[in-house]
């Protein structure tokens, strides 16, 4: 497993740093609880973001597998969810301005305009549309998941 402290520090405080009132965090790490390469990553998440949730997947089954996972970890039927690889660090008004804008337009699915890491003057991507048939029109890298809860 690839772990880069630096990029998922600064994800972290991004997380942290958010202005959405109603944030909770869940963070799926891919590998057993007891796994000594993770611990790093739990330490981080600990410092940082402390009240988040943090859980073990088990094996790495992939993005898709650990979407589908968090409808089995979250109760409740209601809320917003934030889906993130580890190494994006949001702008600190993304999680509000996405929300203001699925309300605003009634849409289904949001997404932040992406930006490279290194310069963010340069526009990695602006989001992707949905066909009827549900075909992805143009794929963009989203990056650590965490919960959306509505208060």
């Amino acid at each position: 497993m690839l772990f880069r402290s630096d990029w998922f520090a600064e994800t972290l405080h991004a997380l942290a740093g958010q202005d959405y009132p109603a944030l909770q965090h869940l963070f799926l790490l891919n590998g057993a609880p007891d796994d000594p390469r993770l611990q790093p990553a739990r330490d981080l998440i600990a410092t940082v973001l402390p009240d988040a949730a943090v859980r073990h997947t088990g094996a790495n089954a992939g993005y898709a597998a650990a979407c589908n996972a968090v409808l089995s970890l979250v109760e409740g039927e209601g809320g917003l969810f934030c889906f993130m690889h580890d190494d994006v660090a949001l702008a600190p008004a993304a999680v509000s301005r996405m929300v203001e804008e699925l309300h605003r337009s009634n849409a289904g699915v949001v997404g932040p305009k992406l930006v490279h890491w290194d310069d963010p003057r340069m526009i990695q991507g602006v989001g992707r549309s949905e066909e009827h048939t549900s075909e992805l029109q143009s794929p963009d890298h989203l990056v650590c998941r965490l919960l959306l809860e509505k208060k």
